[in-house]
């Protein structure tokens, strides 16, 4: 990064030390969103396409990325020429993550803090887009920040593959893959304008067009040729003298088939609790500087009875549900926080309040449920979650 400069925040007097024509926008100059919203002060920029592939483009509402500049940016003298980091970021991911889960780090670093832009790719699609910010890298709890932040990520992905680009530093952490600047290597750098014309985005040139005209022909013929065999398929079934013999497709067979298929399509806990872990893990996040140690789903097998000790429920009325000696846990969680003076039972009730307002769940501090480790104070907690899916044994 020898001959680019790297804007990672507009704020005082950052744009007035710019020494060079030629600039890379990145961590809090630029927001990037699935969504169509725009932050206060920030200036709308043409979308960018969120998955990756030719026919993609003819897709009736093919996702976007989103982008927006701080508008302070835009005072910045005109000569000066803009490249964004994250357009690089979505463009190299979307090449390399065609038939697997990546997760891209990218953002910027300065002296007081660290900016990581989170992009995760699935088969070839944007499928998520996060921002964290961390500790400098010179800061002594940066490293305990960064695993907290990786620890989320592998139980939300467990299968994904890690990369890190430029302009972040490599963190030289094991999994995960520092390419440096080939992510941002190709990127354009243009004057910035306030407006953009949105038929530009969006308007195909002439012989796309008829390409996509004719692709949408040759899948619609392609279509009634497989309904056409489709028929004669079914056709060729019936006239079988064994199937006319059995006077025709046996109804209690099909009507056994549509309750497996029944059976089969219903939600398992497993695959509900599943669902409900990123929720849980941003709950747990209300607590200033805690760690997740541990998170179990579904709980492990325990004796109820054996169980006691504050039980916490959130606050909304519809959610004040009775929890029985004999309902097993649906999530135990193992987590560190600052140890406080006061006596640790009040601490675990403190925590515990604002965790299941925070999650929805009952919480119950297990058997044994908490212990000093130098100056944290580890507890051990049991969640309930309030929804008929989870609870089905």
């Amino acid at each position: 990064m020898n001959t680019l400069e790297v804007l990672a925040d507009a704020g005082g007097h950052a744009s007035e030390a710019l020494t060079t024509r030629k600039v890379l926008l990145a961590g809090d100059t630029v927001f990037a969103s699935l969504q169509q919203f725009v932050p206060d002060n920030f200036v709308r920029q043409a979308p960018r396409e969120a998955v990756g592939g030719l026919f993609a483009q003819f897709r009736k509402n093919v996702k976007k990325v989103y982008l927006s500049i701080d508008d302070r940016i835009f005072d910045i003298p005109s000569k000066v020429r803009f490249g964004i980091a994250m357009e690089g970021y979505i463009a190299w991911g979307l090449r390399h993550s065609r038939r697997d889960t990546l997760i891209l780090f990218g953002g910027a670093e300065t002296d007081k803090a660290t900016d990581v832009s989170i992009f995760v790719f699935v088969n070839g699609e944007v499928a998520e887009i996060d921002e964290k910010l961390l500790p400098a890298t010179s800061a002594t709890f940066f490293r305990d920040a960064l695993t907290s932040m990786l620890g989320e990520l592998r139980m939300k992905y467990p299968t994904a593959r890690y990369t890190q680009a430029a302009p972040l530093t490599d963190w030289e952490e094991p999994g995960i893959n520092y390419v440096g600047n080939q992510p941002i290597a190709g990127i354009s750098y243009r004057p910035l304008t306030r407006t953009y014309s949105q038929g530009s985005a969006y308007v195909l040139p002439g012989a796309v067009a008829l390409a996509g005209a004719l692709f949408y022909s040759g899948a619609l013929l392609a279509g009634w040729m497989e309904f056409d065999s489709a028929m004669d398929a079914y056709d060729r079934s019936m006239a079988d003298p064994a199937i006319r013999n059995q006077g025709g497709i046996d109804v209690r067979l099909l009507d056994a088939m549509t309750t497996r298929r029944q059976y089969m399509d219903e939600p398992r806990r497993q695959a509900v609790l599943a669902e409900k872990l990123p929720n849980i893990v941003r709950g747990i996040g209300v607590l200033p500087s805690v760690q997740i140690l541990d998170i179990k789903l579904p709980a492990p097998s325990i004796n109820p009875s054996l169980q006691f000790g504050v039980t916490v429920s959130p606050e909304q009325a519809q959610q004040r549900q009775a929890i029985g000696p004999d309902r097993p846990p649906d999530v135990w969680m193992s987590i560190g926080i600052p140890k406080t003076p006061e006596p640790a039972i009040n601490q675990a009730k403190t925590a515990m309040t604002a965790m299941a307002n925070s999650t929805g769940m009952s919480l119950r501090l297990a058997h044994a449920g908490w212990r000093d480790d130098g100056k944290r104070r580890v507890l051990n907690i049991e969640g309930f979650i309030h929804d008929d899916g989870a609870e089905k044994k």
